[in-house]
């Protein structure tokens, strides 16, 4: 098994599945193993050492323990037959991601890329990609050396600031991916690298987990503002998606909650 650079984990997610497949899981997973030792008799002032060890199993966890007493008893003999429990924990990381794998394998819920994906299945993706920050390149794009280099005018320069401005107003978050026909928003907290580290140190193709949330609607037209507020908020809606078509952003796009992306 070759093991997977995670640049990117939803652990929320894939705790969430993995709690509902598998009876509760938030943190850890917890079971019980019980044991029972049997202590034979001894004469007084006479040691005797005991030792306890098994295994203990629950779902996808293994654990195991071993254990040693020393006991001193007194004048008279006595067995003693003693029965505990002993709680398994285990912390789930990575490993969660191969639960999900399989279980959602099993039940169909993937689907192949044939370029009109189902919205609400899941899709594996591996391709060329573009990953944005908008923070950064706002940076970047006010450095003036970078902008010379970049042969960017004054006018340049601050019409692209305004595009990235209002795509900072429109999408929810300020880092996406682009891959294909998909746009991925990125959850910050989820990154395991930043952004500038990921653009500096890979680059070829990009493999991604997720499902498809919605594609992007096309905007609608003929609608007055004043007639409604709900009309009023469509025409919001439309302004919005007509601003990201003259981008470049929503033609055939479809918008895909990441899950896992990797090298």
């Amino acid at each position: 098994m070759v093991a997977k650079d995670f640049i990117y984990f939803d652990t929320d997610y894939l705790k969430s599945y993995v709690s509902q497949i598998d009876k509760g899981l938030l943190r850890a997973r917890v079971g019980e193993e019980e044991h029972s030792r049997q202590e034979q008799s001894a004469r007084h002032g006479e040691q005797i050492k005991t030792k306890a060890s098994g295994d203990g199993s629950l779902g996808v966890l293994k654990a195991g323990y071993e254990r040693e007493r020393t006991h001193e008893y007194g004048e008279y003999a006595k067995t003693v037959t003693e029965t505990g429990r002993q709680l398994l924990e285990y912390e789930l990381h990575d490993d969660m991601y191969d639960v999900f794998f399989n279980h959602a394998s099993e039940q169909g819920l993937f689907q192949k890329d044939t370029g009109n994906p189902s919205v609400g299945k899941y899709i594996e993706l591996h391709g060329e990609y573009d990953l944005v920050d908008l923070d950064m390149y706002k940076e970047l794009i006010s450095d003036a050396f970078i902008a010379k280099a970049a042969a960017l005018t004054d006018d340049d320069t601050k019409e692209i600031i305004t595009i990235l401005n209002t795509m900072a107003l429109i999408i929810p978050t300020k880092a996406f991916l682009l891959i294909d026909k998909y746009i991925v928003p990125i959850k910050p907290q989820f990154l395991r690298e930043s952004i500038k580290e990921i653009k500096f140190k890979y680059s070829g193709s990009i493999k991604l987990i997720g499902r498809v949330t919605a594609p992007f609607q096309k905007a609608e037209t003929n609608l007055d503002p004043a007639t409604s507020i709900v009309n009023a908020t469509k025409a919001l809606d439309s302004a919005i998606n007509e601003t990201l078509a003259q981008l470049g952003l929503i033609n055939t796009r479809f918008i895909l909650s990441p899950i896992a992306l990797y090298f």
